[in-house]
This record gives structure tokens, sequence and C-alpha cells, in this order.
């Protein structure tokens, strides 16, 4: 592909020569002739003067002597669009013979479904939809179009997933909630008979679990991103584009505002709200609502700074230790003298 069609594809600005071919995308590191690669900030300057790469998309305000570049105002999205160019979609493979199809199941248009996928009874399958192997689709199950589950993964009965979702391999959607009372003599079952809703153009990671409500519904709404090992229990609310990083868990009726950035190994307790906009640090521990905008850590959580300079002082604990210690020697000594002297 030439260089001057990529940039009319991305819709940067070509400077240099637009008839260099491109065959490839590559970090700077890796690249080689025929490649084209990334410069996302102009710190990483030196790894550009060493890349073999035939060309290169650059911030707009920043320039290449060494190669032909397309500069763009988001770099990082016209980076993520060229990938695509080179590494696109695979396409539709229609329906294997060793797929499980049931009764009453509305199938759209130019669908992949791999060999020991399974769809339930009264299932509705979107144009575009792609099942790979071992996925499981319950019954009365909805999912929009152009939405992709990857091997293993389970959508319980009732779900419903909507367009352009990615869901990746090993995620259940749709497992029973957590819910348990004591009746005197053992923990008696609640019956968890809600659902789960995820929104247009969510994407979850692999081996997450998202449990259905136990009335009502478990709601993921549109444009969220869910990394690995995440679990969303019973009755959570995630607002739109949202972004929950590994390892994290969500108690029961938790409210995630939208575009909130939930860091990695974080624990949220049951019937809390996070606001809008709100930044809780890796390794936190929410014991109380979070409000919109706020940037919090710790556990409990308390304002991002406050954190920080709690986090600098426990460094020096030991250095504290060693002068309380000595200062507490020369109270001893002056105390013992006085008492000689008296």
């Amino acid at each position: 592909m030439k260089l001057s069609d990529i940039a009319e594809c991305i819709g940067g600005i070509l400077h240099g020569d637009g008839s260099v071919e491109i065959s490839a995308v590559a970090s700077l590191e890796d690249a080689t002739c025929g490649s084209i690669s990334l410069l996302a900030s102009k710190k990483h300057t030196d790894k550009l003067l060493q890349s073999k790469a035939s060309a290169f998309i650059l911030p707009a305000g920043l320039s290449c002597e060494k190669a032909p570049f397309i500069s763009c105002e988001n770099p990082m999205v016209a980076f993520a669009k060229v990938i695509r160019l080179f590494h696109p979609l695979p396409s539709p493979k229609g329906i294997d013979e060793d797929a499980v199809i049931e009764k009453d199941v509305k199938s759209g248009q130019d669908m992949t479904i791999y060999a020991n996928a399974f769809v339930g009874e009264g299932a509705i399958l979107g144009d575009r939809v792609s099942l790979y192997p071992g996925v499981y689709v319950g019954a009365g199950v909805t999912i929009g179009d152009d939405t992709i589950l990857c091997p293993n993964v389970v959508i319980n009965d009732g779900s419903e997933v909507g367009k352009r979702v990615v869901i990746n391999a090993g995620t259940i959607v749709g497992g029973e909630g957590y819910g348990f009372v004591w009746d005197g003599t053992k923990h008696l079952k609640i019956p968890q008979v809600g659902k789960v809703v995820i929104g247009d153009d969510v994407e979850i990671g692999a081996n997450c679990a998202i449990d259905r409500a136990t009335l009502g519904k478990t709601e993921i709404k549109k444009g969220t991103k869910i990394d690995n090992f995440v679990h969303i229990a019973h009755n959570c609310t995630v607002g739109e584009n949202t972004l929950i990083v590994a390892q994290t868990g969500l108690s029961g009726s938790v409210e995630i505002g939208n575009n909130v950035i939930l860091s990695g190994q974080i624990a949220v307790s049951d019937h809390l709200k996070i606001g809008d906009g709100a930044i809780v640090a890796g390794k936190s521990g929410v014991t109380k609502n979070i409000e919109a905008g706020a940037k919090v850590g710790g556990f409990p959580t308390r304002p991002i700074m406050e954190w920080k300079r709690i986090q600098k002082s426990l460094e020096k604990l030991p250095e504290i230790r060693k002068t309380v210690d000595s200062l507490c020697k020369k109270i001893q000594k002056i105390e013992d003298e006085e008492s000689n002297n008296a």
C-alpha cells in the first residue's frame, strides 16, 4: 500500500514521498524496510533516529528528515487505524456443521459460528456475529451486529449483548449472583432471576465474570472497556466509557458513573456510588461513596495527594524509628542523671 493511500485513509497530512510502498506496521525498535511506525511523543525521538522504518506517523508539529511521515492531531488513533488496515478482521465463514443451533433461533447475515459453539432456543443473533469454538449462548439471548465472542465465552439465558461488542476467551456473562441469607441453620440461596445487559461498543477481557441480577439487571453501558480477570457482581451498573483495569472487583449493587477509571486490583464494597469522571488508584479499597471528578487512592480511599504523602512517609518509617529510639535513649539518660543528682 502506498504511503499516500494510508494518509488518505487515516486523515493525516503527508510529508515527503507518498509513493513509498508500505507492507507492514511495526514498533520503532522492530521496524524494517517497508514498515510504518509511530512516534507518539517527542521524548522517544532517539528511537526514531535509530529506527529502520520506511515511514512514520508523528504528532502534529513534529517533523522527520530521515523518511517521509504523516502528521496527525491524534497519532495514537491514527496508528490504531493503520494497524487495522494491515490486520483486517476475518471474513465471514458461515456456520460450521458441528455447531449446535437450537430451534427458533433468529440469525443475521454473514455470520461465523465455529465448531462446538452452542446457541440456545429463541436466541437472536445480529449480522456479522462471530461465535468462536466452545461459545455458549443461552436461551433467549440477544446479540447485536458485529459482535465477537471469543473461545469458551458463556452468555447465559436472557442476557442482552449490544453491537460491536468484543468478549474475550473464558468470560462468563450472566452467571448466578452471590446471594445468600442465613435462615438460622444454614446459608439459603436467594434465587438470582435477573439478567445482564451489555451496551454497544463494550469490550471485555479474558476470564471475567459479570453476574446476573437478583431481580432486574446488571448493566454495562456503551463504550466501557473492561480488562482481564474483573468481577462485576449482581445488580451493578457501570456507566458509559468507563475503564476497569485487571483484577478489580465490584460487590453487589455498586453504581459506577460515566468516564470513570478504576485502576488494577481495586475492591469496591457493596451499594456504593462512584461519580462521573472519578479516578481510583490501583490496589485501593473503596468503602464509601466517591464524588464525581475525585481522584482517590489507598485503603480506605482518600484524596490522591494525601494518599501519596502517606505513602512517602511510610518509606521513611525505618529512619524515623531509629531517630525516635535515639531520642528516647537520650531522654532516658537525662532523666537518669537528674535522678542521681537529686
